[in-house]
C-alpha cells in the first residue's frame, strides 16, 4: 500500500498541517509520496526533505522567524513590486533563502521522498505539476501569490481552476482500492478571504497547530484502535 500525504493550500492554514504532521508522525504513519501546493508545497518539501524531523523542524519555523520574515513585507511594498512587474506580491528573496537552507539539494532528485507540487498557469487558466528538475523555483511558483495586469483575470482563473478541480470530483474519479482521510483542523475555518493570509498572527498560529494536533491524534487513534 502507498502512503500520500496531500497538503493544500490557504496561508494560515498551512499551520495546521504542521500539527496534522505531528500527529501523523507519533501515530508511526509515514509517507511514500509528498504532494503540496501553494503553503502546502512548502510545508510538503520540508516533509520529503526529511521525513522524520519535519513536523518539529516546521513547527520551530512556524513559530519563530523564518516564514514571517518570508511573508512580513508592508501593504505599500508589495503594491510597488505588483506595478513593477505586473506578476507577483511577495519578493522571493526571503523565500529563496529559507528554501535553499532547509532542502539538502537543489533538485528534486535530493529530497528523501517523492515530491510532487502545483501551480496555477494564469495565462491557461491550468494546473502546472512540478516533480523534477529545480525544487526551489518549483515551491515558490506553488506558493506564489499572482498579480496579473487585468485583475478580473484572478477571478476568472480561479474560477476555472476550481470548476476543473472540485475536490468531490477528484475523489469520485480515485480507484476503488484507494482510501483518502481527511485530517480535522480541530477549530473553525478562517472566512475566506484576507484572513486567510494573516501571516503574522504568532498566537493564531500556535494556537492552530495544537488545535489540529490534538484533533488529528484523537482521529488517528479512533482510526487505528
Amino acid at each position: 500500500m502507498t502512503t500520500a500525504f496531500v497538503l493544500g493550500g490557504g496561508g494560515l492554514l498551512g499551520a495546521h498541517e504542521v500539527g496534522m504532521l505531528r500527529a501523523l508522525s507519533e501515530a508511526g504513519i509515514r509517507p511514500d509520496l509528498v504532494v503540496g501546493t501553494s503553503i502546502g508545497a512548502i510545508n510538503g518539501a520540508f516533509v520529503a526533505a526529511d521525513p522524520l524531523g519535519a513536523a518539529a523542524r516546521l513547527a520551530r519555523m512556524w513559530q519563530g522567524e523564518e516564514l514571517r520574515l518570508a511573508f512580513s513585507e508592508k501593504l505599500w511594498g508589495r503594491a510597488v513590486r505588483l506595478m513593477r512587474s505586473g506578476t507577483h506580491l511577495h519578493s522571493f528573496e526571503p523565500l529563496r533563502r529559507t528554501l535553499d537552507s532547509a532542502l539538502p539539494g537543489s533538485d528534486f532528485a535530493d529530497l528523501k521522498l517523492p515530491f510532487q507540487c502545483v501551480a496555477a498557469g494564469i495565462e491557461s487558466a491550468s494546473a502546472r505539476w512540478f516533480s523534477s528538475g529545480p525544487a526551489v523555483p518549483a515551491v515558490m511558483a506553488s506558493c506564489a501569490v499572482p498579480g496579473p495586469t487585468r485583475p478580473w483575470e484572478v477571478g476568472l482563473v480561479a474560477f476555472e481552476i476550481a470548476r476543473r478541480h472540485r475536490f468531490h470530483e477528484e475523489m469520485s474519479s480515485l480507484p476503488s482500492d484507494v482510501r483518502v482521510h481527511v485530517l480535522p483542523t480541530g477549530g473553525d475555518r478562517l472566512p475566506a478571504g484576507a484572513a486567510q493570509f494573516r501571516y503574522r498572527d504568532k498566537t493564531r498560529v500556535g494556537q492552530s497547530i495544537e488545535r489540529a494536533y490534538v484533533a488529528s491524534a484523537g482521529y488517528l487513534s479512533a482510526l487505528t484502535g
